[in-house]
């Protein structure tokens, strides 16, 4: 069982964050348990099992009377192998945080820490470089920003028990008198000699925590109430005692105004009276209208980040980190609900509008839309049997000749050439690229071979310029050029020497299915080299016929001219072109958050032990669609992932290994090197800085 466990801090229902912890916590979990410290060692009878989920005291780990137990317990967490998150450590002397943060390490446990105090963080990341620290400023106001950047190392351990009177103020005779008279029978706090001094989380945490507060800022300078107002507005009840009732009456009421409801004025004989009457009649339901008063004063204020947001999507309590992810723009849905009403949906305007932006795009005018990438690709192959001479092409031998293909690929690129009945021989990989080996291609050339596919895997380009000079020195041998078919089904985007795939004088092929970069919802386009193909893959997308020349004899507009050439039923509809029109003008920003995050993968993996990353030449600007690189013990790891939630593959199995291809069978020893360590971690526009430092921390701890 995968749990997703939870450490925190004391959670005493009396001090102000749990409420907002315990209503994100209700988003995060179907139901929580809060474990006690004699609970600790029944861990398996107190799991919820329906959420995965355990809420334990951080102080269960540093009891001294747990001690005994701490291989135990530790060994227990490590074999549920889960998620460890400590809430708000707080620098707590007496709850040892550092020693639990040792043996959590040691243990090589899953941990994170969730930390709104300044100086806690800073000191977290410097001391724990390896640990997934995340730094959660709840609410930016002036009160707030003096409260968590206060020096905690004051913190004594008051909230044993709940305070149920906090004497605020320097105290005298008299004060002593009124203090004794009650201390007998209720938990009495009393902080003095701090007029002047700054507001820190100590006497915030003592206010928001207390039931009765009493004889707040006295003095007429009122120093002691400017530094804590905001505290004083959350606290339950303010009783007031002084010796100058009239400055009480003007000043204090009138600074108090907005928590009149909740003050009360007192004198020293009185004082015990009203202290009975109001802890009397003290209740649950009381405190819990005060803790919803203090989540809804909480709510009131702007969030630089959405806390439940956090919870519920960062921190992946709850969900993958997805290797794909499909993009949809949001104003699609008005336009395409129009197409899917006008009662024409097949191909027609708006596959027109939409090549016209790809050839705008590509800056080429030779593009035409298909239904898949595997449509084009099959097509591709169809468009080069037939001889050309004004082109110097002798054209392909279904019965003779070979097409050279990746066997490290989606198998859609073999299945095409499969569908036109020609024979494969298998290209090798490049390990350092996951590319096809060049060395391979040009020691497999021959005569017979006049077709090579090319697969730019994970959209990081093929050397073009080294296949050019094969075909140069193919020309010279064999008195012709191989010709080159781009399998850019990863590559949308991506460019060689500065000129966009799909620019470089070969058919070119793309894919925009579900998770490419573009989507169309399903479809492909082929980029063709010159007029001639590009004309004859417009006829052969459909059927053969031309579109543009119906209406037999002048007499029915629904019959065909004479069909010269047998085609496909290849081409795209409106309701593919309009989803296509409205995601294209997003592929920028796609293809640019994509690389970033690409960039920054490689920058913080690169040094690793135990892993092995790709190539990157400066004259190749990556698609970035998979980040792929070469691990140790690449199972353990894919199943480590998998546990943290980060998703993982190889992708794409080797071709050459299916039964249905079983007569090309060939030796390849670098992807049989390289399959062993190929794999393949989530890069796309939908993960931010916190996903990646995510994924960036998980690997170190594997590899560590």
């Amino acid at each position: 069982m995968n749990i997703q466990f939870l450490v925190s801090d004391s959670f005493s229902k009396h001090y102000l964050p749990f409420l907002l912890y315990r209503n994100i916590l209700k988003n995060v979990c179907e139901k929580h348990i809060t474990q006690n410290i004699s609970e600790i060692y029944k861990l398996s009878d107190i799991i919820d099992t329906e959420s995965n989920t355990v809420i334990m005291n951080l102080y269960t780990l540093t009891n001294e009377d747990t001690n005994n137990k701490e291989t135990e317990i530790f060994t227990y967490l490590q074999n549920l192998k889960a998620k460890i998150v400590l809430i708000n450590t707080e620098f707590y002397t007496s709850f040892n945080i550092i020693k639990v943060m040792e043996k959590i390490n040691k243990n090589k446990l899953n941990w994170y820490i969730l930390e709104y105090n300044i100086l806690n963080y800073n000191y977290f990341k410097t001391t724990y470089p390896n640990v997934l620290i995340y730094f959660l400023p709840l609410i930016y106001n002036e009160y707030l920003e003096t409260y968590y950047k206060s020096n905690v190392t004051n913190f004594v351990k008051w909230n044993e028990k709940p305070i149920d009177v906090l004497f605020f103020g320097s105290v005298n005779d008299r004060r002593v008198e009124v203090l004794k008279r009650i201390s007998h029978k209720y938990n009495v706090k009393v902080v003095k000699g701090l007029v002047g001094e700054k507001e820190n989380s100590f006497i915030c945490n003592m206010i928001e925590n207390a039931k009765i507060i009493v004889n707040i800022a006295v003095n007429q300078n009122n120093i002691v109430f400017d530094y804590y107002r905001n505290s004083f507005l959350l606290a339950n009840k303010v009783l007031l005692i002084s010796e100058t009732p009239k400055y009480v009456d003007t000043s204090i009421q009138k600074s108090l105004i907005d928590m009149k409801n909740n003050l009360i004025f007192a004198d020293y004989e009185n004082f015990e009276v009203i202290v009975d009457k109001y802890l009397s009649n003290y209740n649950a339901s009381q405190m819990e209208d005060i803790l919803n008063k203090q989540y809804n004063y909480f709510k009131s204020f702007d969030m630089k980040n959405d806390i439940i947001d956090f919870f519920n999507n960062k921190l992946n309590l709850n969900k993958q980190i997805p290797l794909f992810k499909v993009f949809m723009s949001n104003d699609v849905l008005e336009p395409l609900n129009k197409v899917l009403m006008s009662g024409f949906i097949t191909q027609g305007p708006q596959v027109d509008k939409f090549e016209e932006k790809l050839c705008e795009y590509f800056n080429n005018k030779y593009v035409l839309t298909l239904n898949s990438a595997t449509s084009g690709l099959t097509l591709a192959l169809r468009l080069l049997m037939n001889e050309d001479k004004e082109d110097n092409w002798p054209g392909f031998n279904v019965e003779e000749d070979i097409v050279l293909s990746p066997a490290l690929t989606c198998f859609a690129t073999n299945a095409s050439i499969l569908a036109n009945n020609c024979k494969i021989k298998w290209i090798d990989v490049d390990k350092n690229t996951a590319n096809v080996s060049i060395d391979d291609i040009k020691n497999k050339l021959d005569k017979y071979t006049k077709i090579v596919y090319v697969v730019h895997w994970g959209g990081y380009p093929v050397d073009l310029d080294k296949l050019k000079e094969l075909q140069e020195e193919h020309l010279q041998k064999y008195g012709y050029k191989f010709r080159i078919v781009e399998d850019c089904a990863h590559a949308f985007g991506a460019t060689y020497n500065s000129k966009m795939l799909g620019s470089h004088g070969n058919i070119c092929v793309f894919s925009l299915q579900a998770i490419k970069h573009l989507t169309t919802g399903d479809g492909g386009l082929i980029i063709l080299p010159n007029e001639k193909l590009y004309e004859r893959a417009k006829l052969l997308r459909w059927f053969g016929i031309d579109r543009n020349k119906r209406n037999y004899n002048r007499k029915d507009f629904r019959l065909e001219n004479d069909i010269e050439e047998w085609g496909y039923k290849f081409h795209m509809n409106d309701i593919n072109a309009t989803i296509g029109l409205y995601n294209l003008p997003h592929i920028s920003k796609l293809l640019e958050k994509n690389r970033k995050n690409y960039m920054y993968l490689y920058n913080n993996l690169k040094n690793i032990n135990g892993l092995r990353l790709f190539e990157l030449k400066q004259n190749r600007e990556t698609s970035a669609w998979l980040f792929t690189m070469a691990v140790e013990r690449k199972n353990e790891f894919i199943d480590n992932m998998k546990v943290n939630g980060i998703t993982t593959s190889q992708v794409h199995n080797r071709n050459d290994l299916n039964m249905c291809v079983s007569e090309f069978k060939c030796d390849l020893p670098n992807i049989t090197e390289l399959e062993k360590e190929l794999i393949c971690i989530p890069v796309g526009w939908w993960l931010d800085r916190m996903d990646l430092d995510y994924m960036i921390e998980k690997i170190k701890i594997f590899y560590s």
